[in-house]
């Protein structure tokens, strides 16, 4: 690991612990549903009265209850019916990728693209580990989802904090100057064991934990894993160029071969997977 990145992990980290570090603002109902979804059983009467705090939400939920997964009885018309349709699993989902979705957003200028570009990688990976999932048989499709929507959540870390950083310092002492460079360099050795730990201190299901940091190689002893789908989507969609920054091209092909190999896939069903998705996630 660099100097930069040795000297910055356990600032950041200590600042996660204690609540400094200056996230993007969740909203107040958005808290409370983190929550919520902390609890082994969900009540829906608890989360019905959270949504109705935001309406934005609330008519997404609905909207997702209404979807074609869910068509062929009458059409739900209220949250209460939307949370009992939905059920614990698919609703701790859908609430969660909400969640998720605010933290990618931002009004500062210099953070605007790369939170865009971080945005579109990350829900290109979710859709693209939930249809492998289903193409394998995986028992855990919506663990692999939510688990490549958060698989980068520590780059949005880190580049919140280096900002941060540069914007507190008086431009003519200029006490810390960081090269684009060595930021850069920081940021990939730093944002899988930072993402980690913003699980962690989210409380958040452990397995999430372990793929953020195992999200760059594979394991064999589960081939059909949320682990192994993240990598393998990881790989595809920067191939495909839906990624911020560059990527070794070697590796990307490496890991495309090696996953279709575990994961025991064909090229042409990743192939057709594939098809379609830069605006499958303009739609999220």
């Amino acid at each position: 690991m660099s100097n930069l990145g040795k000297a910055l992990r356990p600032i950041i980290e200590k600042k996660i612990e204690d609540g400094t570090l200056r996230l993007p603002a969740l909203q107040a109902s958005a808290m409370r549903i983190m929550e919520l979804m902390r609890k082994e059983d969900l009540d829906p009467r608890a989360v019905a009265r959270a949504l109705e705090k935001d309406p934005l939400l609330a008519a997404q939920v609905v909207r997702a209850a209404n979807t074609v997964a869910f068509r062929g009885g009458m059409a739900v018309t209220n949250l209460n019916q939307a949370v009992v349709r939905l059920g614990s699993r698919q609703l701790r989902s859908f609430l969660l990728t909400a969640v998720a979705l605010q933290l990618f957003v931002t009004k500062d200028r210099e953070l605007d693209f790369a939170m865009k570009m971080l945005r579109s990688h990350s829900v290109a990976v979710s859709l693209l580990a939930r249809d492998l999932a289903q193409l394998t048989r995986c028992e855990e499709v919506e663990e692999a989802y939510l688990a490549g929507l958060l698989h980068d959540i520590g780059k949005v870390i880190v580049m919140i904090f280096v900002l941060e950083i540069v914007k507190t310092q008086k431009p003519a002492r200029q006490t810390v100057r960081i090269r684009q460079e060595d930021y850069v360099s920081a940021m990939q050795q730093l944002h899988r064991p930072i993402g980690a730990k913003i699980i962690q201190q989210w409380e958040l299901p452990l397995y999430l934990q372990q793929v953020i940091q195992d999200s760059n190689a594979y394991t064999l002893n589960q081939r059909v894993s949320p682990g192994n789908l993240v990598c393998f989507a990881n790989a595809m969609t920067k191939k495909m160029k839906i990624y911020l920054g560059e990527s070794n091209p070697y590796e990307v092909v490496a890991n495309t071969l090696i996953g279709r190999s575990v994961l025991g896939i064909d090229e042409e069903v990743v192939d057709r997977l594939c098809s379609g998705l830069e605006e499958r996630v303009k739609d999220i």
